[in-house]
């Protein structure tokens, strides 16, 4: 048989020898590849062992601005089109690009989404123009012409990035990018259906089928913080999230599903010892045919033993090799589509611990690979099959959570057969809508085992937290202040037995309790810096612990504090330490200690000329008297000199000593209003004197009408349009100035036309047209005979243009005798402004 597929491949290569000269396939073992945008390296998607994360490895450098690409199972070679000039080539596993022929398209139109169909002989593509898809045509890749043949008209406005054909049935899958979702095409009828989009934070750029015609798509995850890939349900659309990886942006995506694949699976990941236990193995052959004279081995541990299979639909022989504990199948012939084999294993009475199996199938051709080992489809890697052995011979417990009104399944089917619940039920499956503990029993010739279950309900969602505020957050030494501890338990349950512990910071001592709702009892015996409080029972409501606590005589700064509410349920975490409700992430609450860390502090501020400087004491104590004779905290100044302050902070009084000193002045000259005309431009140029080192300045252009050059330069240029005004800052960090600039533009529409002209070609007064100081466009100027026929139009040119005005003569070139004639005309001035003007003009000899 293989000799005979080998010969069919040959006589299809001949058909066309532009196909693969001398070029290496790639291998059909369903792995995927790409083209990464930005780079055009060509790359492999598959997951790594290390993470089970998304592993992008470069292939290949810069191959080119190449899309649709697609995987031709005749000769193992990517097939695509250059973007720059619809060039259909092939791509081979060394990188060798080679051209085939340049497709001729309608203009404007381009390839962004293709496929090579499962009979490897038609590209199938989608033609789109301006992003926005036409028609699907499959070009066929035997016909040495190239033959292309519409298949369907494509009208709801889409724009395919990738298509991909089902290698098992006769439709088409595409992602389109103008709203994120999956179609399905079947081409025989032209009927598509739309899948849903995934989540808002996931998004498709390609897709492709695997060998067990599981449809996969690859894209963005998390708003495109990441790439991922994504398992699509065919029949319904569902999208699953397999894994992420680092982010990747691709043209296209093409893979070879018409390959053999393997699976070993078992319904069970944890078993206990003396058990009985069911593998499956399943083979995807895409290939098209049937696959003869293969071998297959499913290597178990020596600890299990092989008993028996069902009903085997390879043929061959089984035999179970003791040797090296392997199943061995020979002279297999593995039909095309999905097989199953279940056998079951025999587990004695051996020790814990993870037990791998793997099955090898070999002699297979090598265009696909020679072998495959099989994977478990439980995990995201390509692996092994793993099963865990418990042996616990003590209690185990088990923590779950339901919302209120609902119910959850307990499954213990991984800790044997031999079940007894705390009811006396013997099914593997327990339903509990309540919370509570639900004990469970397995037992077993082997092993008895004691499992625990604690459930745990809430209100769905819920929060339980700590909000901690100090009243006041600011405060002086030598002073009392309230600790507010908000509980917030919206689970819609009662937590008994909840613990509440604040650590103050040193120095500040806890006095008393003033307001706890939750009852509990005080621990009387801590130092006098912690607060400990044993059975809380957290109500579901919002209340308010409130602690009295005294500020000793610590130096002013910030002091940070965080209590801690503990003893919930595991599943929804034990413990809450307090938040902050002032900042937005979860932090420390703060409290602000003002005074100053000695008994004298002096501050030097500066003053600038002509205006007034406020001096704050307020941070320095409750009590002030200024040497002004003043006792608020703050007061107002406009000369230098010294100005003391006696500030009482709690504990002691301070002495605050402002040294106002005389700052480098700034000062900018410039005209207030400028009057210019329409059209004209203007030249700012302030003038600044400074006896500072140092000078910033910026603009601030007109927020509905900017037209300044620059805003970072001091000299300025613009071209007004209508009244503007602009504000001019300068600065040397100790002072600054501003002014503000009225522009006042005069958009009066000056026009000048003529009342008479001879057009008689003696080079002078020979034409007639509208003449203006300012510019404008002409859109539209038509002239007539006193009856009111047109004689003459011109259209759209600018003011005081002789070449385009009117040269007393008819449409059809006839001159015109002397007389009186009628102009009209429309001219649209720099504002946008249009205005209509008419007049008489005389034609003399």
């Amino acid at each position: 048989m293989f000799f005979r597929i080998a010969i069919i491949i040959l006589f299809l290569l001949s058909a066309n020898e532009n196909i693969v000269s001398a070029q290496t396939p790639f291998l059909c073992d369903g792995k995927a590849y790409i083209i990464i945008n930005g780079t055009n390296d060509l790359a492999s998607i598959g997951i790594n062992p290390s993470n089970n994360g998304l592993l992008i490895s470069t292939i290949i450098n810069d191959i080119g601005l190449i899309d649709g690409l697609g995987f031709n199972r005749i000769d193992n070679l990517i097939y695509g089109v250059r973007k720059q000039n619809l060039e259909l080539v092939t791509i081979d596993a060394a990188g060798i690009v080679s051209p085939l022929t340049t497709l001729t398209l309608g203009s404007n139109q381009a390839i962004n989404a293709a496929d090579v169909d499962p009979t490897g002989r038609y590209y199938t593509a989608i033609v789109s123009e301006n992003n926005i898809d036409q028609r699907i045509i499959r070009i066929d890749l035997q016909d040495p012409s190239y033959t292309i043949t519409q298949l369907l008209l494509i009208t709801g406005g889409s724009d395919y990035l990738d298509i991909t054909h089902d290698p098992f049935s006769p439709l088409l899958y595409a992602v389109d990018n103008n709203n994120n979702h999956i179609d399905r095409i079947n081409l025989s009828t032209g009927l598509i259906t739309r899948y849903d989009p995934p989540m808002p934070s996931d998004a498709f750029s390609s897709c492709y089928f695997n060998p067990f015609g599981e449809l996969i798509a690859f894209g963005s995850t998390a708003f495109g913080v990441a790439s991922g890939m994504f398992k699509i349900n065919t029949d319904t659309g569902a999208t699953d999230r397999i894994t992420s990886g680092p982010e990747t942006a691709s043209f296209d995506l093409a893979a070879c599903p018409y390959t053999v694949a393997a699976q070993l699976s078992t319904p069970f990941d944890r078993i206990l010892p003396c058990t009985e236990l069911e593998y499956t193995l399943s083979i995807a052959n895409g290939t098209g045919s049937t696959i003869t004279d293969t071998e297959i081995d499913v290597s178990i541990p020596t600890e299990f033993i092989f008993d028996s299979f069902d009903t085997n639909p390879f043929g061959g022989t089984i035999n179970f090799n003791n040797t090296n504990s392997t199943i061995e199948l020979r002279n297999l012939s593995i039909p095309t589509g999905i097989s199953n084999l279940n056998f079951l294993i025999k587990v004695d009475n051996i020790p814990a611990g993870i037990y791998s199996s793997q099955a090898t199938i070999n002699n297979l051709p090598q265009a696909l690979g020679g072998f495959q080992v099989s994977d478990d489809p439980a995990t995201i890697k390509n692996d092994a099959t793993e099963i865990e052995l418990l042996r616990s011979s003590v209690d185990t417990t088990l923590f779950r959570f339901i919302c209120l009104g609902q119910s959850l399944l307990l499954d213990a089917s991984d800790f044997g057969n031999n079940l007894i619940w705390q009811d006396g039920s013997d099914e593997p499956i327990f339903e509990v809508s309540t919370g509570g503990t639900y004990s469970l029993t397995s037992s077993n010739d082997c092993i008895d085992i004691n499992i625990d279950y604690e459930i745990t309900v809430a209100s769905c969602p819920f929060t339980i937290g700590v909000d901690h505020v100090f009243f006041p957050d600011s405060t002086l030494s030598c002073s009392e202040i309230e600790l507010h501890f908000v509980v917030i338990n919206d689970s819609g349950i009662t937590h008994p037995n909840i613990r509440f512990r604040d650590s103050l910071p040193e120095n500040i001592e806890f006095l008393e309790i003033i307001k706890n709702p939750y009852g509990g009892t005080l621990n009387t015996n801590a130092p006098d810096n912690i607060i400990e409080i044993e059975g809380l029972s957290i109500t579901s409501v919002i209340d308010t612990i409130i602690v009295l606590a005294y500020v000793g005589e610590i130096p002013p700064g910030t002091y940070l504090n965080a209590c801690r509410i503990s003893g919930f349920p595991e599943d929804i975490g034990p413990f809450r330490e307090s938040d902050d409700p002032t900042t937005p992430p979860i932090d420390s609450s703060q409290l602000i200690v003002l005074g100053v860390p000695q008994d004298s502090l002096e501050i030097d501020l500066f003053l600038c000329e002509g205006e007034t400087l406020k001096l704050d004491g307020t941070s320095y104590g409750i009590g002030h008297m200024w040497s002004t004779g003043e006792s608020s905290p703050t007061i107002s100044i406009d000369e230098i000199g010294t100005y003391e302050l006696v500030a009482f902070n709690g504990c002691d009084p301070a002495y605050i000593f402002f040294l106002v000193q005389e700052a480098e002045n700034i000062e900018i000259d410039i005209d207030a209003v400028f009057d210019i005309h329409l059209g004209d431009s203007l030249q700012l140029r302030p003038e600044i004197t400074n006896s500072g080192d140092s000078l910033f300045f910026l603009w601030q252009d007109d927020l509905d009408n900017p037209n300044l050059v620059c805003i970072d330069c001091i000299n300025n240029s613009t071209f007004p349009l209508q009244d503007n005004t602009y504000i001019f800052y300068a600065s040397n960090e100790s002072c600054s100035d501003s002014a503000v600039i009225n522009i006042v533009v005069d958009n009066a529409r000056r026009f000048f036309a003529p009342n008479i002209f001879s057009p008689n070609r003696d080079g002078i007064n020979d034409m007639f047209t509208i003449f203006s100081p300012d510019f404008g466009m002409v859109k539209n100027f038509i002239v007539f005979d006193r009856w009111g026929n047109e004689l003459f139009e011109s259209s759209n040119f600018e003011l005081n243009n002789l070449d385009t005005g009117w040269d007393g003569k008819t449409e059809g070139n006839k001159t015109l005798p002397p007389g009186v004639y009628i102009w009209y005309t429309e001219i649209e001035f720099l504002d946008g402004i249009t205005e209509s003007i008419s007049g008489n003009i005389t034609i003399v000899k």
